[in-house]
């Protein structure tokens, strides 16, 4: 058997060692309740957690998950909401391969 075999069969091996290893330690730390928890079980949810339903029947959890922070992340720190509208619509119009005379008046006019 070649040296290069030899150093991947062994990498290999050391691998599914270290999968199993991770696997076992991830089933210990499941707590007992849990694996002895029934399927009809109702699961208990955060009271921080606001359950709904939509029309279409789709169910939805949201919970607000802010935190505080002394950092605000602008991108465009030199623009306000409307710059970054009227930039939008001049790029879109700009792609567009075709349009009438009103929405060409109109996209001229942004700029």
């Amino acid at each position: 058997m070649k040296l290069v075999h030899r150093v991947r069969l062994t990498l290999l091996l050391a691998a599914i060692a270290a999968t199993m290893t991770v696997a076992a330690a991830q089933q210990a730390a499941i707590p007992p309740n849990v694996l002895a928890a029934k399927l009809d079980d109702v699961v208990p949810v955060d009271p921080q957690i606001t359950i709904g339903t939509l029309p279409n029947g789709f169910r939805y959890y949201i919970r607000r998950h802010q935190m505080v922070t002394e950092v605000w992340y602008k991108a465009y720190p030199g623009l306000t909401n409307a710059d970054l509208w009227r930039h939008s619509m001049l790029r879109e119009g700009y792609e567009r391969r075709a349009m009438g005379d009103q929405e060409a008046r109109a996209w001229l006019a942004l700029i």
